[in-house]
């Protein structure tokens, strides 16, 4: 019989209590109530939606789930259709899936680039799997196809480093000479027994003050490849030429033309000498005993010298002023670094003209050619000529004065010469004049001045 849901319980709710003083209990199972059931009726069901427009859902009646393994049936909205199976039929072959692009600036298919985010510091993903990520060396290398005087400017050029790069040479060459007086005073005063004067010079001899200075200055060498390694962050020898080290083939060549560049000058020394200075006597030379000691000084000390000053301001200093870019061309830097060469000396009058054409001479050789090995061999040639002739005529002296206007007849002309002797050797040796690696047959412009890897235009 049908149990109508409506009729209440015959049975009603049920009447057994607990007798006086018991406590709770658990009811017999017998008399448990019993709720009703709710029928199998559709009817109550909640009816199905519809549409606003008060007409049935569109696509009919609910269908059916599929049974385990069987397909779904045709989708009742067309405007949605089910997409294709991705999934091939048990036993066919997986086909090949290309994986997809997670590497740094690969683009999205139909969706701009992206970058996958690392959840470890220094990895990135390659595409298959997470990889260390390499860590910049502190020499960062510089461009290829880049001409000496722009070497200064690599990816981590900042407008601060030259100039912490100048404060830092500064100090280290005062705190050299510091340390180089006092044991020097020291020395002194171990082998004569007295202390250095410190009035007639440094130690009241004029070789020992001559080792002392020459000393100093060949000590700041090492010096500036230190601070440009660690404040410019590139190779050492990148001050040194476009190939990043010393071009020992180039540099003795040089030194030949040094050599006539030194007999001219001599030449034009002696006619210019007659001509203006009749009534001079010529001088006399002092003698081996008195002449070997300052002669080895000079020979020992004087390359060394001649080098760091080179290495500083047609080295260091020069590439310091080209890498910025609001100094268009060479000549800024080469007008700056040779006024800065002047004033580093203790010349006056004449004298300091001369200096300076010296100083624009070496820096323009060493732009056209790509390195200090021209301006080397013609400082250490022409300082040699500089010390071993007063020392041979006993009038060696440390104090740098001025110097008669007819004293530029026998330098000037000597350097022109010499100028035009290198460009000519280096058109023929083929020196390099930009860092290597570009095209070798590509020939830029930079700055004015006509570079090329095959030589020097």
């Amino acid at each position: 019989m049908e149990h109508d849901a409506s009729a209440p319980d015959p049975a009603g709710p049920p009447s057994w209590t607990p007798p006086d003083g018991v406590g709770p209990t658990f009811l017999p199972p017998e008399d448990v109530p019993r709720w009703p059931r709710l029928p199998e009726d559709t009817a109550l069901r909640p009816p199905a939606p519809e549409w606003p427009s008060g007409g049935p859902v569109p696509g009919g009646p609910r269908q059916p789930v599929p049974a385990a393994g069987q397909p779904y049936p045709a989708q009742p909205y067309p405007a949605q259709p089910y997409p294709a199976q991705p999934y091939p039929a048990p036993g066919a072959p997986r086909p090949a899936v290309a994986a997809p692009p997670h590497g740094p600036g690969v683009p999205r298919a139909g969706g701009p680039a992206y970058e996958l985010p690392s959840p470890y510091p220094g990895w990135t993903w390659d595409g298959a799997r997470w990889v260390a990520v390499p860590r910049q060396p502190w020499a960062v290398p510089v461009e290829p196809g880049v001409p000496f005087l722009r070497m200064g400017r690599n990816a981590v050029f900042r407008w601060w480093r030259p100039v912490v790069g100048f404060l830092a040479l500064a100090a280290a060459v005062l705190g050299t000479m510091l340390v180089l007086l006092i044991a020097g005073g020291i020395a002194h005063w171990t082998i004569t027994g007295d202390e250095a004067p410190l009035e007639d010079g440094m130690f009241g001899n004029v070789t020992e003050d001559l080792a002392f200075q020459l000393a100093g200055l060949a000590l700041v060498l090492p010096w500036v490849l230190l601070v440009t390694w660690g404040v410019g962050r590139r190779a050492a020898g990148s001050v040194i030429s476009v190939v990043g080290r010393m071009r020992w083939r180039w540099l003795a060549a040089c030194c030949g033309l040094g050599v006539a560049f030194v007999a001219v000058s001599y030449a034009l020394s002696a006619g210019v000498s007659v001509v203006f200075e009749a009534d001079d006597e010529a001088a006399e030379f002092v003698g081996w005993a008195e002449f070997w000691k300052p002669a080895l000084v000079i020979v020992l000390l004087v390359p060394f010298q001649s080098a760091a000053e080179e290495f500083v301001f047609r080295g260091w200093l020069l590439q310091a002023v080209g890498s910025y870019k609001a100094l268009r061309g060479p000549l800024p830097a080469m007008v700056l670094t040779s006024v800065l060469f002047v004033l580093g000396h203790g010349y006056t009058g004449w004298a300091m003209l001369d200096i300076f054409v010296f100083a624009m001479v070496a820096a323009w050789l060493v732009i056209r050619t790509g390195g200090l090995e021209a301006s080397i061999a013609l400082h250490v040639l022409n300082n040699l000529l500089a010390f071993l002739l007063p020392a041979a005529a006993g009038t060696l002296s440390l104090e740098q004065g001025g110097a008669p206007w007819y004293a530029l007849l026998t330098t000037v002309p000597p350097l022109i010469l010499y100028a035009l002797a290198v460009l000519l050797l280096a058109r023929r040796m083929r020196v390099g004049t930009v860092t290597p690696g570009g095209p070798e047959t590509t020939e830029t412009r930079t700055d004015a001045v006509r570079v090329s890897t095959e030589g020097v235009a």
